[in-house]
Protein backbone atom coordinates (compact mmCIF):
# COMPACT_ATOMS: atom_id res chain seq x y z
CA UNK A 1 0.00 0.00 0.00
CA UNK A 2 0.99 3.38 -0.73
CA UNK A 3 2.33 5.51 2.00
CA UNK A 4 -0.55 8.07 0.34
CA UNK A 5 -3.15 5.38 0.62
CA UNK A 6 -2.01 4.80 4.37
CA UNK A 7 -2.34 8.63 5.25
CA UNK A 8 -5.90 8.21 4.01
CA UNK A 9 -6.79 5.29 5.99
CA UNK A 10 -5.32 6.93 8.74
CA UNK A 11 -7.08 10.04 8.52
CA UNK A 12 -10.54 8.07 8.06
CA UNK A 13 -10.35 6.33 11.22
CA UNK A 14 -9.12 9.12 13.18
CA UNK A 15 -12.50 11.13 11.86
CA UNK A 16 -14.73 8.03 12.80
CA UNK A 17 -13.21 7.87 16.66
CA UNK A 18 -13.82 11.59 16.67
CA UNK A 19 -17.59 11.62 15.40
CA UNK A 20 -18.32 8.66 18.39
CA UNK A 21 -16.75 10.92 20.70
CA UNK A 22 -18.40 14.03 20.01
CA UNK A 23 -21.49 11.80 19.70
CA UNK A 24 -21.28 10.00 23.47
CA UNK A 25 -20.02 13.92 24.75
CA UNK A 26 -23.69 15.16 23.17
CA UNK A 27 -25.79 12.36 24.48
CA UNK A 28 -24.49 12.87 27.81
CA UNK A 29 -24.72 16.51 28.01
CA UNK A 30 -28.65 16.28 26.59
CA UNK A 31 -29.24 13.40 29.33
CA UNK A 32 -27.97 15.29 32.28
CA UNK A 33 -29.42 18.51 31.52
CA UNK A 34 -33.16 18.87 33.19
CA UNK A 35 -35.45 19.23 30.26
CA UNK A 36 -37.79 22.74 30.25
CA UNK A 37 -41.71 22.18 31.55
CA UNK A 38 -44.66 22.53 29.57
CA UNK A 39 -45.13 25.75 31.90
CA UNK A 40 -48.03 23.70 33.89
CA UNK A 41 -47.34 22.29 38.17
CA UNK A 42 -47.11 18.67 37.52
CA UNK A 43 -51.02 17.24 38.48
CA UNK A 44 -51.71 13.62 40.19
CA UNK A 45 -53.98 11.90 38.83
CA UNK A 46 -57.12 10.73 41.04
CA UNK A 47 -57.27 7.34 41.92
CA UNK A 48 -60.29 5.38 43.19
CA UNK A 49 -60.69 4.58 46.37
CA UNK A 50 -63.29 4.97 48.59
CA UNK A 51 -61.33 6.92 51.34
CA UNK A 52 -59.60 9.47 49.06
CA UNK A 53 -59.16 12.79 49.95
CA UNK A 54 -58.06 16.05 48.49
CA UNK A 55 -57.10 19.71 49.67
CA UNK A 56 -58.88 21.99 46.44
CA UNK A 57 -58.47 25.58 46.37
CA UNK A 58 -59.58 27.82 43.33
CA UNK A 59 -59.44 31.66 42.21
CA UNK A 60 -61.32 33.21 44.85
CA UNK A 61 -62.05 30.31 46.72
CA UNK A 62 -61.11 29.07 50.24
CA UNK A 63 -59.48 25.52 50.71
CA UNK A 64 -61.53 22.93 50.93
CA UNK A 65 -61.13 19.25 51.58
CA UNK A 66 -63.02 16.22 48.57
CA UNK A 67 -63.63 13.41 48.94
CA UNK A 68 -64.34 10.49 46.19
CA UNK A 69 -67.26 8.60 47.11
CA UNK A 70 -66.68 5.05 45.16
CA UNK A 71 -69.13 1.65 44.47
CA UNK A 72 -66.55 -0.75 43.02
CA UNK A 73 -69.62 -3.30 42.96
CA UNK A 74 -71.92 -0.82 40.39
CA UNK A 75 -68.44 0.64 38.83
CA UNK A 76 -68.79 4.31 39.51
CA UNK A 77 -67.00 6.94 41.78
CA UNK A 78 -67.51 10.61 42.37
CA UNK A 79 -66.00 13.63 44.09
CA UNK A 80 -68.30 15.80 47.01
CA UNK A 81 -67.02 18.31 49.23
CA UNK A 82 -66.08 16.15 52.88
CA UNK A 83 -68.19 18.18 55.18
CA UNK A 84 -71.15 16.72 53.47
CA UNK A 85 -72.85 13.52 54.43
CA UNK A 86 -73.14 10.55 51.95
CA UNK A 87 -75.75 7.67 52.56
CA UNK A 88 -77.08 4.58 51.05
CA UNK A 89 -80.45 3.50 52.02
CA UNK A 90 -82.52 0.17 50.57
CA UNK A 91 -84.54 1.37 47.63
CA UNK A 92 -87.35 3.86 47.22
CA UNK A 93 -90.79 2.15 46.80
CA UNK A 94 -91.70 5.13 44.64
CA UNK A 95 -88.80 4.54 42.54
CA UNK A 96 -90.96 2.86 39.84
CA UNK A 97 -88.80 2.48 37.13
CA UNK A 98 -89.93 -0.11 34.75
CA UNK A 99 -87.67 -2.68 33.13
CA UNK A 100 -85.24 -3.29 35.99
CA UNK A 101 -84.42 -3.12 39.54
CA UNK A 102 -83.47 -0.08 41.73
CA UNK A 103 -80.09 -1.97 43.77
CA UNK A 104 -79.03 0.87 46.03
CA UNK A 105 -80.19 4.27 46.24
CA UNK A 106 -77.28 6.88 47.55
CA UNK A 107 -78.09 10.06 49.21
CA UNK A 108 -75.76 13.04 49.21
CA UNK A 109 -76.99 15.49 51.38
CA UNK A 110 -75.87 18.97 50.75
CA UNK A 111 -76.12 21.80 53.34
CA UNK A 112 -78.01 25.15 53.25
CA UNK A 113 -74.70 27.05 53.92
CA UNK A 114 -74.05 26.14 50.34
CA UNK A 115 -73.60 29.26 48.03
CA UNK A 116 -76.07 27.26 45.17
CA UNK A 117 -78.32 25.50 47.56
CA UNK A 118 -80.58 27.41 49.98
CA UNK A 119 -82.91 24.70 50.71
CA UNK A 120 -82.37 23.18 53.70
CA UNK A 121 -83.98 20.02 52.21
CA UNK A 122 -81.55 20.35 49.06
CA UNK A 123 -80.02 16.98 48.36
CA UNK A 124 -78.60 14.77 45.13
CA UNK A 125 -80.42 10.86 45.02
CA UNK A 126 -78.57 8.31 43.11
CA UNK A 127 -80.46 5.60 41.82
CA UNK A 128 -78.59 2.36 41.28
CA UNK A 129 -80.72 0.55 38.22
CA UNK A 130 -79.75 -2.75 36.61
CA UNK A 131 -81.76 -3.71 33.39
CA UNK A 132 -81.12 -7.11 31.79
CA UNK A 133 -82.93 -5.92 28.74
CA UNK A 134 -81.48 -2.69 28.16
CA UNK A 135 -83.65 -0.24 29.16
CA UNK A 136 -85.35 1.91 31.59
CA UNK A 137 -88.97 3.35 31.29
CA UNK A 138 -90.07 5.99 33.35
CA UNK A 139 -93.85 5.51 34.42
CA UNK A 140 -96.72 8.30 33.87
CA UNK A 141 -99.07 10.22 35.86
CA UNK A 142 -102.43 9.66 36.10
CA UNK A 143 -104.48 12.49 33.34
CA UNK A 144 -107.44 12.04 31.56
CA UNK A 145 -106.32 13.69 28.39
CA UNK A 146 -102.91 14.36 26.53
CA UNK A 147 -103.61 17.95 26.78
CA UNK A 148 -102.53 17.87 30.74
CA UNK A 149 -100.13 21.04 31.23
CA UNK A 150 -96.67 19.41 32.88
CA UNK A 151 -98.23 15.93 32.55
CA UNK A 152 -95.91 12.82 32.55
CA UNK A 153 -96.71 9.87 29.77
CA UNK A 154 -94.39 7.04 30.14
CA UNK A 155 -90.80 7.39 28.87
CA UNK A 156 -88.58 4.65 27.98
CA UNK A 157 -84.69 4.99 27.63
CA UNK A 158 -83.28 2.22 25.77
CA UNK A 159 -80.21 1.39 23.88
CA UNK A 160 -80.51 0.28 20.52
CA UNK A 161 -77.67 -2.38 19.19
CA UNK A 162 -78.58 -1.68 15.68
CA UNK A 163 -77.93 1.54 15.69
CA UNK A 164 -75.23 1.64 18.64
CA UNK A 165 -76.79 4.75 20.13
CA UNK A 166 -79.02 5.49 22.87
CA UNK A 167 -83.08 6.09 21.84
CA UNK A 168 -85.59 7.74 23.67
CA UNK A 169 -89.53 6.81 23.16
CA UNK A 170 -92.67 7.65 23.99
CA UNK A 171 -94.94 5.02 23.82
CA UNK A 172 -98.08 6.63 24.53
CA UNK A 173 -97.39 10.15 22.89
CA UNK A 174 -96.13 13.06 25.28
CA UNK A 175 -97.67 16.83 25.86
CA UNK A 176 -95.11 19.45 25.33
CA UNK A 177 -94.67 22.80 26.64
CA UNK A 178 -95.95 24.58 23.78
CA UNK A 179 -99.08 22.40 23.85
CA UNK A 180 -98.12 20.55 20.96
CA UNK A 181 -98.30 16.96 21.55
CA UNK A 182 -95.44 13.90 20.61
CA UNK A 183 -97.29 11.17 18.99
CA UNK A 184 -97.39 7.33 20.54
CA UNK A 185 -94.63 5.32 19.40
CA UNK A 186 -92.04 8.42 18.44
CA UNK A 187 -88.55 7.86 19.17
CA UNK A 188 -85.76 9.70 18.69
CA UNK A 189 -82.29 9.52 19.76
CA UNK A 190 -81.04 10.89 23.19
CA UNK A 191 -79.01 14.33 23.46
CA UNK A 192 -75.65 12.67 25.13
CA UNK A 193 -73.21 16.04 23.70
CA UNK A 194 -72.89 16.42 27.63
CA UNK A 195 -70.52 14.40 28.98
CA UNK A 196 -68.77 13.83 32.64
CA UNK A 197 -65.25 14.08 33.21
CA UNK A 198 -65.02 10.00 33.48
CA UNK A 199 -66.61 10.64 29.38
CA UNK A 200 -70.03 9.52 30.57
CA UNK A 201 -73.28 10.10 28.45
CA UNK A 202 -75.35 12.99 30.95
CA UNK A 203 -78.93 12.32 29.39
CA UNK A 204 -81.62 14.29 30.13
CA UNK A 205 -84.86 15.13 28.64
CA UNK A 206 -86.07 11.27 29.91
CA UNK A 207 -88.40 13.10 32.38
CA UNK A 208 -89.74 16.35 31.37
CA UNK A 209 -90.66 18.95 33.73
CA UNK A 210 -88.12 17.40 36.15
CA UNK A 211 -84.54 18.03 37.35
CA UNK A 212 -83.67 14.10 36.88
CA UNK A 213 -81.41 12.48 34.18
CA UNK A 214 -79.80 9.49 33.66
CA UNK A 215 -76.09 8.37 32.68
CA UNK A 216 -75.73 4.76 31.59
CA UNK A 217 -72.94 3.21 32.65
CA UNK A 218 -73.49 -0.20 30.52
CA UNK A 219 -75.72 -1.25 28.51
CA UNK A 220 -77.27 -2.75 31.44
CA UNK A 221 -76.06 -0.28 34.10
CA UNK A 222 -77.38 3.10 35.01
CA UNK A 223 -77.32 6.14 37.02
CA UNK A 224 -81.14 7.53 37.66
CA UNK A 225 -80.20 11.07 39.30
CA UNK A 226 -82.39 14.12 40.86
CA UNK A 227 -80.63 17.09 41.58
CA UNK A 228 -82.16 20.23 43.05
CA UNK A 229 -85.32 21.40 41.25
CA UNK A 230 -83.13 24.68 40.30
CA UNK A 231 -81.43 23.38 37.95
CA UNK A 232 -82.58 22.49 34.26
CA UNK A 233 -79.94 19.54 33.57
CA UNK A 234 -78.80 17.31 35.88
CA UNK A 235 -75.49 18.25 34.24
CA UNK A 236 -75.45 21.82 35.81
CA UNK A 237 -74.82 19.86 38.94
CA UNK A 238 -71.13 20.04 39.40
CA UNK A 239 -70.98 16.76 41.68
CA UNK A 240 -72.89 15.04 38.83
CA UNK A 241 -70.09 15.90 36.21
CA UNK A 242 -67.48 14.39 38.20
CA UNK A 243 -68.40 10.94 38.06
CA UNK A 244 -66.16 8.68 36.84
CA UNK A 245 -66.53 4.77 35.85
CA UNK A 246 -64.31 2.34 37.87
CA UNK A 247 -63.72 0.56 34.87
CA UNK A 248 -61.32 2.12 32.44
CA UNK A 249 -62.63 0.06 29.89
CA UNK A 250 -66.05 1.80 30.06
CA UNK A 251 -65.68 5.65 28.15
CA UNK A 252 -62.53 7.42 27.99
CA UNK A 253 -62.23 10.05 30.93
CA UNK A 254 -61.12 13.64 30.46
CA UNK A 255 -56.81 13.83 31.06
CA UNK A 256 -55.86 13.99 34.90
CA UNK A 257 -55.30 18.13 34.89
CA UNK A 258 -58.94 18.69 33.30
CA UNK A 259 -60.24 16.10 36.24
CA UNK A 260 -58.19 18.24 38.87
CA UNK A 261 -59.77 21.20 36.84
CA UNK A 262 -62.99 19.73 37.00
CA UNK A 263 -63.03 19.25 41.07
CA UNK A 264 -61.99 22.82 41.04
CA UNK A 265 -65.37 24.10 39.63
CA UNK A 266 -66.96 22.39 41.51
CA UNK A 267 -65.31 23.59 44.76
CA UNK A 268 -65.87 27.07 43.00
CA UNK A 269 -69.50 26.31 42.24
CA UNK A 270 -70.68 25.55 45.73
CA UNK A 271 -68.61 28.55 47.82
CA UNK A 272 -69.25 31.34 45.50
CA UNK A 273 -72.61 31.11 43.70
CA UNK A 274 -73.56 30.79 39.77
Amino acid sequence: MSKRGSMLIALLISLVVVLIVAGGIYFWIHKSTPQPSSGEPPVRAMTVSATTSVEVSSPGTSTAIYTQYTDKDFGFSFWYPSAWTVQTQAPDASDSYQGGTVKKMIIVQIPPTSANEQSANSQIKIDEYYSADMTITFPGDDCPTVTCFNFQFPTRLYFDPSLRTWMIGYPEGQATSKGDTIPAGYTTPANVSDNTMGGLHIINGVVPYDSTGVIPLSAHNFLVISVPLSYDSIGMDAVVKTIMATDPAVATPVSPSEQSSTVQAEAAFYTSGI
